[in-house]
């Protein structure tokens, strides 16, 4: 942030000593050598994963996090003019730091400074999203462009792992002034700071742990063998691109839903990990926070005291997700247990969800971890808080 910071004042001190300051209608003949340029400040995703206030953020792991390529267009934004496009040939700047990205404008474009919407995408390709952009890429083309049901990221095709390209993100700035004296301008309503971007992951993420409580060689084991997510609660389409800025909680999908169940797992998990006593692993509401919480999953799955299954990176929902897990002890079959988020928006983008059932000799208790808020529902399906 510091490096940033002082290359802005850099960039400051360039322009006011660059011999060519000027309004909208002065005439300013800028030398080969004093290519106007516009300045953008990216940001790289906030590592923390969105989660409910009171309880803190979740880190993303580093391959979530990454942003392996990232194109930017600058568009006018009454004419959906193309006024710039850049793609760096390396993001690892990025990935530690804000990087102010300076992109050649025509002496016209800064005479007249027409007010812009900047628009910049990572991580999306036509591997991992079915869109190969470019700088012959309109506007138009950027608003419409859509995740798919059949795609990765969608119910067709399970994503459980971050693909190699990394995880689409976006981030727009619509209708934003241009300041600056030549030859470099930057986006804002102010001479003091810069309008910056910040990327954010177009996809949610959700996970599954189990256990049993500890009992002998003859009681019956716990087998979870179905997890499914009810029919008409994810979206066919999802929308690269928000509407507007992102506020956390905000989503953009297509108008149809998927009207079948969408099973997760449809197999047996296998043995099911056991340990002394369950209720270990609920989250501990007032003395710990999401993070540590997530932590002690971690820790627990790798020790062999829980089962995972996920995570599943899907495409964001606006309505409210609920599903349920199939499972017998020994080999009667039981009544699936049931779980629901709080309520709708709590699967938009750049969320995460935990939902961890144990079973201590009667019935699969459940904790749903969601995105916003939490309820004791009954005995038998307990909503902790959010990650």
């Amino acid at each position: 942030m510091c490096k940033a910071l002082t290359y802005i004042w850099l960039l400051a001190v360039l322009a006011l000593t660059a011999g060519c300051s000027f309004s909208e209608g002065d005439e300013c003949t800028l030398t080969e050598e004093q290519q106007p340029m516009l300045s953008i400040y990216v940001y790289a995703p906030a590592q923390p994963l969105l989660t409910r206030a009171d309880v803190g953020n979740t880190a993303a792991t580093a391959a979530e996090a990454r942003v392996h390529t990232l194109q930017l267009w600058v568009f006018e934004h009454a004419t959906n003019t193309l006024v710039a496009y850049h793609q760096p040939a390396s993001t690892d700047a990025l990935n530690s730091e804000g990087v102010v990205y300076q992109v050649p404008v025509s002496d016209d474009f800064v005479r007249r400074r027409p007010n812009v919407d900047v628009y910049v995408v990572a991580n999306v390709t036509a591997a991992n999203s079915g869109h190969a952009f470019d700088g012959n890429t309109t506007r138009d083309d950027l608003e419409a462009a859509m995740l798919t049901a059949t795609g990765l990221f969608g119910a067709t095709m399970l994503t459980k792992t971050v693909p190699a390209d990394g995880l689409p993100m976006t981030a727009t700035l619509k209708n934003q002034p241009i300041v600056g004296d030549a030859p470099v301008f930057r986006i804002g309503d102010s001479y003091s700071s810069m309008a910056t971007l910040r990327l954010v992951r177009s996809v949610s993420k959700v996970r599954f742990v189990f256990c049993q409580a500890t009992s002998s060689a003859e009681s019956p084991k716990l087998d979870i063998n179905g997890i499914t997510l009810a029919a008409n609660v994810l979206p066919q389409e999802e929308y690269i691109f928000l509407e507007g800025a992102y506020t956390g909680r905000n989503s953009h999908v297509g108008t149809t839903y998927i009207d079948t169940t969408t099973p997760l797992l449809s197999a047996s998990l296998g043995t099911i990990c056991e340990t002394t006593d369950p209720t270990d692993f609920i989250f501990k509401q007032g003395m710990e926070n999401a993070q540590e919480y997530e932590e002690r999953i971690n820790t627990a799955v790798s020790d062999g005291h829980l089962s995972e299954v996920g995570a599943y990176y899907l495409m964001e929902s606006d309505r409210q997700l609920t599903g349920s897990i199939g499972y017998k002890v020994g080999d009667t079959e039981m009544t699936p247990a049931v779980f629901t988020m709080s309520e709708a928006g709590d699967f938009s983008r750049n969320h995460t969800w935990l939902v961890y059932a144990f079973y201590g000799g009667s019935k699969l208790e459940l904790n749903v971890v969601s995105t916003n808020g939490w309820n004791d529902r009954s005995e038998e399906n307990h909503e902790t808080h959010n990650w």
